[in-house]
């Protein structure tokens, strides 16, 4: 995808002849991507980090964490909200 990302504006994916999307890359990664990736670096792997989401690897403070992707409509603020509150 490094690649994608930097030779290309514009995206297209089709499958089977069908047109799946036609847009900017970001556009496509918010369209099909479940989940956000996380990592953090902390002094040890002793905090209970499961409210921010998955803990998928720890390793000497070195923490990656999976969580669900918010879909809000543009510009209502609800995702904003939710990861505040």
């Amino acid at each position: 995808m490094a690649d994608v990302e930097a030779l290309c504006r514009r995206v297209v994916v089709i499958h089977h002849g069908k047109l799946l999307y036609d847009g900017e890359l970001s556009g496509l990664v918010q369209r099909f991507t479940a989940h956000k990736t996380i990592v953090v670096q902390l002094g040890d792997c002793g905090a209970d980090l499961r409210s921010y989401g998955e803990v998928v690897t720890c390793e000497d403070g070195h923490v990656t964490l999976a969580r669900a992707q918010i879909r809000d409509r543009p510009g209502d603020g609800a995702a904003a909200r939710r990861f505040a509150g």
